[in-house]
């Protein structure tokens, strides 16, 4: 139930962040040279935390099977 509560937070949050960067990029507004910013942005939101915890959740779901 953790891990859940851990994801769902991040999930929500990396994918408004994500979602309206896109947007930025596609039309325009966002510039490609400021991508290592973009990419810094999602790591302080926990996304290396959140593959850990799905990566450790999926092989604990390959183990059940």
């Amino acid at each position: 139930m953790e891990e859940t509560d851990k994801i769902s937070t991040i999930t929500t949050d990396v994918q408004t962040y994500v979602d309206e960067m896109t947007a930025g990029y596609i039309t325009g507004k966002q510039n490609f040279s400021k991508w290592e910013d973009y990419k810094k942005s999602l790591d302080k939101m926990g996304v290396q935390t959140y593959l850990e915890v799905s990566q450790q959740a999926y092989e604990r779901m390959k183990k059940e099977k």
